[in-house]
């Protein structure tokens, strides 16, 4: 966390949607390859009310981090339907970026764990540092907002929910 805070980076207003449609365009031959139903709603590009401040990049890495954590849930052999949810809407004065999933979703004794800190360091896979979901909740930090996560009412899996406050409150 001390390094992505002591990082100089650029800040500026940042669209939502043009990051996430980015990320998507990076992942999209692993989304194919993996027969992944994605669907996305409330992306549009331009969009005044999905403007945040910060650092893109730091927000494109985190965000990637996300779409291939449910990526690599969903490539379990177990799994057999395939879909990640991605929505983005504007809630008050805050913008909401939700990722969710079919797969295997958090272990059980995920809420057991403590604070969320403790939670988002803790690491499911047997490759990787597991440092995924602590670098997401660090730019989100970094962003002035929060993170949710959950299980899935929908679709069973995991579900990431980050919120940032319009650049208009932040400015």
């Amino acid at each position: 966390r001390m390094l992505l805070q002591s990082v100089q980076t650029e800040q500026g207003p940042v669209d939502l949607p043009q990051v996430i449609g980015a990320v998507l365009t990076y992942l999209n031959r692993l989304i194919i390859s993996e027969q992944i139903y994605l669907n996305v709603t409330g992306l549009k590009p331009g969009d005044p009310h999905s403007v945040i401040y910060g650092d893109g990049a730091q927000l494109q890495v985190a965000i990637t981090n996300l779409i291939r954590n449910s990526i690599a849930a969903l490539s379990q052999d177990s799994v057999e339907i395939k879909v990640i949810d991605i929505s983005l809407r504007t809630i008050s004065d805050l913008v909401e970026f939700s990722i969710a999933d079919s797969g295997p979703g958090f272990p059980m004794d995920w809420d057991a764990k403590g604070a969320m800190e403790d939670r988002i360091f803790t690491s499911t896979r047997t490759t990787g540092m597991g440092l995924g979901l602590y670098l997401v909740g660090a730019t989100v930090e970094n962003h002035r907002g929060t993170i949710s996560i959950r299980r899935s009412a929908e679709l069973g899996g995991a579900e990431v929910i980050l919120r940032f406050p319009l650049i208009s409150q932040q400015l």
